[in-house]
């Protein structure tokens, strides 16, 4: 319990007359007790028992037991001397009175504070000297109200007496009280998130109304920035916020989608699908081969992209992104691609009851426009003409199909928050329960999530305060992996919605699936490579159902003013059951394309399971001191260690063929029948295992200094450890510094009226890089290939054994990140205009790449090593305007640009390259001296019209008219990889975001735009399309359009470059899109009360509304490897799931 027992010693005062003295004490006891004085009934019951005591030890046991605070002076409290008091279960105003009736003084009861002073007749006639200290004016209680610019209330405001640490906050009705000692030159400081601090003059006065203005540049927000908090005028380094109230109300399920448009330097490239994450990156891509994911913190606790995308979004308070080498450096080694700070509510003020409702409906952002089943027969009639082939003869039972009007639909989503907040001097807490439900836009997927989460900070005195943080969620998802590839391979189901015949129907009269081989469809429908796409959905069963619980615990010891020691241990587990089955009756899609309810085919039926648990354990603790020097100098330092112990394990069964021994004659299928559809019902079951454990170890540093609040400096290091290289080069040092000049606190600018805030800023860091497997630098060893010990015909002496796959690289080590970054802030004409703007440059060298070996080492035809270097420079601006600010309408602007060179400085490969896997074709290149992520390939010039074009360009034999025409590039008469050009880049050349808020009385308007330009991507999802032939299947109006001037003509023969990697396949990445758009209206307070409710806010909100782009596939920002390491990371669509449009209602009710 913290005892607040006030005494204020006063200084001397001037000497005064007798009568005078007299005088002043009878007219402020007088005064005092008009004004102030209360009744007592209803207190607690108080029971003393106190012999000869202190009467400051009695008035402890009273506050203990009531709650009361006692306010007094020093010169009163000697008066007293010590009591003898024994009561027994009384009320608190018989318990004053019985420690009292022997002393001189009495009390007065204001709230729930005890003031103490002297009887009017022993300050007349008391034998003590009386000096004039006694008689200073007794405490005085204030009231007031705190309201905004529009005049409505504000709740949860700070009001602070300046100079004492005597304070309260607004009621929901924005009343606050509080007792001052005295009514002299009291002050008052009044402050709340999101408004400019004030200090009130109050004098005598005992009501004041105050009056709070929007701080639009937030210079006294804080920001995290890794163990510990700064404002943000006082930062020194390039950090980024995501206010809370842009995330609560956006239908979202991953909190990165809310970066979109808002954060300058972050890139997110938005996926589709219930329970995908979009890719997010910090200023461009700073590896190859390691991951490029930035670091994410939630409440001081260091997680994975995972348990970060199932973080609900209404339940944050701030994120901020550390985006400079500088700010991040704290976290050392693991910082080089950013960090993403998350904090998430607590509670403030009364115990509140939220409950949060989003439901909405979603639905397929973009259709591709495909030819329908007349136009296909038409389609299929030109060709056959055009090859001189009799006219093609359709079945009279053709259908019309639309397969993407199969496989898409109108789906529900609802998203549920419970939450309980609140605070007491000693206590802090926020619990919530999360329910989200999210039916996917394609049929058959899915997702549910239920979370639970908690916030508790405690106070347990004065000196020492501990804390919780949990989240514990339980989710299950249905997907499909085979959406996406080529669809007459083993997957490309939303390939298949394109290219599927039209005439086919989704199910036969018997309730068989519509397939090639149901019927004779006509003469043009003979590839049975295609699935129908209703079928792939609905008879591959793929869900995973996991359980995801996090939580941090510490405690904070304060010894001596503004010194802390802090401790924490925190832990995170995953475990997770994932199953899979593709069922007998589904044909192609790597299986039979027979298959059917009819014509099962149960040996090819294809189901296994997993179980897996990952866990990571961290205890951290740091001493942070802060100290200030005759006004002017400011010093804090933070010195701290982390150590951090993160392990996987992974059991899986297959079902399996049992073949009776090596080179059995007839083995026995997996499974010969489908009463048990999973894998339990297969005749034989294989199975396997994985496990990593990674150790990681820190210690680090940090100073900051400031004079004036003018000169800023930080300086950190650290230096972390990991398991993940060679014992030789475990361990790297990064250190970093920065500092900041504060202009507008110079004297010659005290006079100028034009700038609130003017500052320049300057950064060097070192970070690191260790995103890469666990054994990367070790020798590994496989098993299963076999030695042959006998006859060549394996009869005899065959044995299956241990190879080494890898080599080991004792000097592999990290990579290492070093950035420079100059800034200014701008905030002019009373913070009507803000300007932030970055320019860095960022340099990544020992690049982990796999170094190309000659194959006679026998062993791998590569090592891992740290052979490249890249670098990234760029700029970003974030311009924040207010337009219009009156009592009853606000109009407020944020612009973000970002604009990023990129260059693959050094590629240590025998030609400069690297030929990244994207899809069929090698097409992503990354290329020494140029930006990443290049698209190579043919360069179309348009197609052969005459004989003469035929003689006039080179061509492979059998070309012919209607073919595509190749540029012969080094002009060599012969079409080969030497002709290879570069055909665009996967990133973007400049991206940007537009947001305006309007509010108009208890209206609120959001809209948000966000835009790339100048980004190519390679579609090879059209590559079966473009051999223009009906023989092939359905194909998309875009290309049948263009069928004869880019594309080939429509024909029957496969001839010339129509299949090859073409520049025709690459298109203009580049978009507009109307990201956001958000009507809130809150219902007025006199409604509320009316309804027995502290607040309710409706909104209706639009998502993905529209995107203006020339783009012809589905999502425009699409990347079919989710930026994995080691692969085409940016400059691929493949046939990801498409993007959802959602509209949605949200109420938010608090009582």
């Amino acid at each position: 319990m913290d005892l607040k027992i006030h005494i204020y010693r006063r200084l001397p005062l001037p000497e005064i007359s007798k009568l005078t003295l007299k005088i002043m004490k009878l007219t402020a006891v007088i005064l005092f007790a008009a004004c102030i004085q209360v009744s007592a009934r209803g207190y607690s019951q108080i029971t003393l028992s106190e012999n000869n005591a202190p009467l400051q030890k009695v008035f402890q046991k009273i506050q203990q037991q009531s709650g009361y605070d006692f306010v007094s002076t020093y010169e009163v409290m000697k008066e007293a001397g010590n009591v003898t008091v024994n009561v027994r279960n009384v009320t608190l105003q018989k318990a004053l009175e019985e420690c009292l009736k022997r002393t001189p003084l009495t009390y007065t009861i204001i709230e729930k504070t005890i003031v103490i002073q002297l009887k009017k007749e022993d300050i007349y006639n008391t034998g003590a000297h009386v000096t004039p200290e006694i008689l200073a004016q007794p405490p005085i209680e204030i009231k007031g109200r705190v309201v905004n610019q529009k005049g409505e209330p504000l709740q949860n405001v700070s009001v602070l007496i300046v100079g004492t640490k005597t304070g309260t906050t607004t009621n929901n009705n924005g009343y606050f009280i509080l007792t001052a000692p005295d009514g002299r030159n009291v002050v008052l400081e009044v402050s709340s998130v999101g408004y400019q601090t004030k200090r009130v003059n109050a004098g005598s006065q005992t009501e004041v109304n105050i009056v709070l203005e929007v701080e639009v540049a937030g210079l006294s927000d804080v920001v995290v920035v890794g163990y510990g908090t700064s404002s943000v005028k006082k930062l020194t380094t390039s950090v980024s916020t995501v206010k809370a109230k842009d995330v609560n109300e956006m239908p979202i399920n991953n909190v990165a989608n809310a970066f979109t448009g808002d954060i300058s330097g972050v890139s997110v490239e938005q996926q589709g699908g219930p329970a995908t994450a979009p890719v997010l990156r910090v200023r461009g891509y700073g590896s190859i081969n390691a991951g490029s994911e930035p670091l994410y913190v939630i409440d001081g606790m260091i997680v994975t992209s995972y348990e970060f995308g199932l973080l609900s979004p209404k339940s944050i308070e701030s994120i901020n992104v550390l985006k400079d080498a500088a700010a991040g450096a704290i976290y050392g080694s693991r910082a080089g691609n950013g960090v993403v700070i998350v904090t998430t509510k607590s509670g403030e003020g009364k115990v509140r009851f939220n409950y949060n409702l989003t439901v909405g409906l979603d639905k397929v952002e973009k259709m591709i426009p495909v030819l329908s089943g007349p136009e296909y027969i038409a389609y299929s009639k030109k060709a056959y003409a055009a090859s001189g082939q009799p006219e093609p003869v359709f079945s009279p039972d053709v259908a019309n199909t639309n397969w993407q009007d199969e496989i898409f639909r109108t789906a529900p989503y609802q998203n549920h928050q419970v939450s309980a907040s609140g605070s007491n001097k000693d206590l802090k807490y926020n619990l919530s329960f999360n329910y989200i439900d999210n039916q996917g836009i394609i049929i058959t997927t899915y997702e549910k999530r239920y979370s639970l989460d908690g916030k508790f900070d405690i106070r347990l005195n004065d000196k020492l305060k501990i804390g919780l943080t949990f989240d514990a969620t339980y989710g299950k998802q249905r997907t499909n992996p085979k959406l996406g590839g080529a669809a007459h391979s083993s997957g490309g189901i939303l390939e298949d919605a394109i290219v599927q015949y039209p005439v086919i129907p989704v199910y036969m009269p018997n309730g068989d699936y519509g397939q090639q081989h149901s019927e004779d469809w006509g003469t043009p429908v003979a590839y049975g490579g295609y699935g129908n796409p209703v079928a792939g959905l609905q008879e591959i069963r793929n869900i995973r159902s996991a359980f995801s619980g996090r939580a941090r615990t510490f405690i904070n010891y304060e010894p001596i003013h503004n010194l802390n020691i802090n401790l924490s241990l925190s832990g995170s587990s995953i475990s997770g059951y994932s199953e899979y089955l593709e069922s007998p009756y589904m044909a192609a899609n790597g299986h039979d394309q027979t298959a059917n309810f009819s014509n099962p085919r149960y040996d090819q039926i294809v189901a296994n399971q997993s179980n897996d648990a990952a866990s990571r354990y961290t205890t951290e603790g740091f001493v942070d001191y802060k100290r200030t020097f005759s006004d002017d100098h400011n010093f804090g330092i933070i010195v701290g260690f982390s150590n951090e112990y993160s392990g996987f394990r992974q059991t899986s069964a297959a079902a399996s063929i049992n073949n009776r021994g090596t080179n059995a004659a007839n083995p026995i299928p997996a499974f010969d029948n489908y009463l048990r559809p999973n894998i339990f019902g297969a005749n034989d079951i294989t199975g396997s295992g994985g496990f990593f454990d990674q150790a990681f170890t820190s210690l680090f540093g940090r100073l900051n200094y400031s004079y004036k609040d003018k000169y800023l400096l930080t300086g950190s290091i650290r230096r972390d450890g990991s398991s993940k290289f060679a014992p030789n080069n475990r361990y790297g040092i990064f250190p970093a510094v920065s500092a900041a000049w504060r202009i507008t606190e110079e004297s010659f600018m005290r006079n100028q009226q034009l700038f609130n805030d003017l500052k320049l800023r300057i950064s060097y860091g070192v970070s690191g890089n260790d995103q890469i497997g666990n054994y990367a630098w070790q020798g590994k060893a496989n098993y299963g290939e076999q030695y042959l010990f006998g006859p060549g015909d394996l009869s005899n002496g065959a044995v299956t054994t241990e190879y080494p796959s890898t080599i080991e690289n004792l000097n592999l080590k990290w990579e290492t990140n070093t950035q420079y970054n100059t800034g200014i802030d701008v905030s002019i004409l009373n913070n009507k205009i803000q300007l932030v703007a970055d320019f860095y440059l960022r340099k990544t060298k020992d690049l982990l790449l796999q170094k190309p070996l000659p194959s006679e080492n026998g062993i791998a035809n590569s090592i891992m090593d740290n052979i490249g270097s890249v670098t990234n420079k760029g700029i970003e601006l974030a311009l924040n305007t207010t337009n219009i600010s009156t009592s009853n309408f606000t109009w407020t602007t944020k612009w973000i640009f970002n604009k990023v060179w990129n260059k693959a400085t050094t590629i240590n490969t025998p030609n400069g390259i690297i030929r990244l896997a994207s899809g069929t074709f090698d097409m992503v290149w990354i290329v020494q001296g140029q930006e990443m992520f290049q698209i190579y390939g043919y360069k179309t010039l348009g197609v052969f019209k005459t004989d003469e074009d035929l003689q006039k360009y080179p061509k492979p034999s059998g070309s012919k008219i209607g073919d595509p025409i190749i540029k012969d590039v080094n002009s060599d008469g012969v079409i080969n990889s030497e002709d290879f050009v570069k055909l665009g880049n996967g990133l973007p050349d400049f991206t940007y975001g537009w947001s305006n808020d309007f509010t108009y009385k208890n209206w609120g308007l959001r809209i948000v735009i966000d835009g790339s330009n100048g980004a190519s991507k390679y579609v090879p999802a059209f590559r079966n399309q473009n051999w223009v032939s009906p023989i092939e299947g359905n194909i998309s109006k875009y290309i049948y359009d263009r069928a004869g001037s880019v594309y080939g003509s429509p024909n029957l023969d496969y001839t010339g470059n129509r299949l090859t990697q073409n520049s025709y396949d690459v298109f203009d990445a580049s978009y507009l899109r109307i990201k956001n758009i958000t009507l809130g209206f809150n219902l007025s307070e006199r409604a509320c009360k009316s309804l027995f409710v502290h607040g309710l806010r409706f909104t209706l909100s639009a998502e993905n509304f529209y995107t203006f782009s020339h783009y012809p596939w589905y999502n425009v920002q699409s990347n079919y490897y989710n930026g994995a390491a080691g692969t085409a990371q940016y400059g691929v669509d493949y046939g990801g799931y498409p993007l959802a449009k959602s509209y949605a209602l949200g109420i938010s009710l608090t009582f």
